[in-house]
């Protein structure tokens, strides 16, 4: 917990209610109660002037955080690792991670390689703020693959999860089919250019962690 709100919130999920109490991981250390996980102090505490008086530890109450004799008996309260992507960045509430490879490949050759190394596939970037986000957060410096192609013998684009073409970030507002260039590189900006798919680039590959790309 790292603010006062952030301890209501669990009390409701929870249903923390009547007598029930739960051990969380913080003691005080003399001056002021700190994380056993992390030695850092609990700054939000100071507001809430807890008496100290039970004891050196504290349990999450219905009425909040309280101090408590650490040998005394309640229920836990555990708090679970936060997942993090072995390779690359988790981005956006989604939970997909994205992976920017340095290494230039042509198009299908980038898309095998996600697809083998992430069980996933070449990233889709559907929306302006996955768009943005993604590129700074991964850094992309240069004209990168992502999951967008013209595979169909209209030339119609659409991303590689199947997921039709509705917001759009072309360079130019020519480019709306793709039969000459099929496949589509996303460029420092955050635009899009129709390009050979036989062009060799860096790739940003899109995973999650459960092994299926979503």
């Amino acid at each position: 917990m790292n603010h006062l709100n952030e301890q209501t919130e669990i009390k409701l999920q929870l249903n923390i209610s009547g007598s029930n109490k739960l051990w969380v991981g913080a003691k005080y250390n003399g001056s002021v109660y700190e994380w056993d996980a992390t030695g850092v102090p609990i700054y939000f505490l100071r507001a809430l002037n807890i008496d100290r008086s039970a004891g050196d530890c504290l349990v999450l109450s219905t009425n909040g955080l309280q101090s408590a004799d650490c040998s005394a008996q309640h229920s836990i309260l555990c708090q679970k690792e936060p997942n993090r992507c072995p390779m690359g960045e988790m981005i956006g509430p989604s939970g997909h991670c994205y992976f920017l490879e340095s290494t230039a490949s042509n198009w299908d050759q980038a898309r095998q390689t996600c697809q083998r190394t992430y069980s996933g596939d070449l990233a889709v970037l559907s929306d302006h703020i996955v768009n943005t986000n993604v590129l700074s957060t991964l850094g992309v410096s240069s004209p990168t693959w992502m999951g967008l192609a013209a595979l169909d013998l209209l030339g119609h684009f659409s991303w590689v999860d199947g997921e039709s073409l509705i917001w759009n970030n072309w360079a130019s507002s020519n480019w709306q089919t793709g039969v000459q260039w099929p496949c589509a590189s996303v460029a420092a900006s955050g635009l899009w250019e129709p390009t050979a798919c036989d062009q060799s680039l860096p790739f940003i590959c899109q995973y999650s962690l459960d092994g299926e790309f979503m």
